[in-house]
């Protein structure tokens, strides 16, 4: 199992650009992006306290659980990956 981000999908279903949740949050514009592009990043418990508190959300409605298998995953900048 691995943790995945669900930034992104909160952000649509609510309406949210990510310029107004880095205001909002106090988290960087740049990190927002990389949490939305890469959902599997590693990130840290006091940036997922403050999205989620941005977003209105609980914590574990921020990280979804999801199995992994030996697929490979497109990286931020074009190469592939295998997890």
């Amino acid at each position: 199992m691995r943790a995945r981000w669900r930034v992104k999908e909160l952000l649509a279903e609510q309406g949210i650009s990510m310029k107004y949740l880095a205001a909002q949050s106090g988290v960087s514009y740049r990190t927002i992006c990389r949490l939305c592009h890469t959902p599997f990043h590693a990130g840290n418990a006091v940036t997922c306290e403050k999205l989620a508190d941005a977003l209105a959300v609980s914590l574990p409605q921020m990280i979804e659980m999801v199995a992994v298998t030996n697929e490979v995953l497109p990286c931020i900048n074009g190469k592939k990956r295998c997890l």
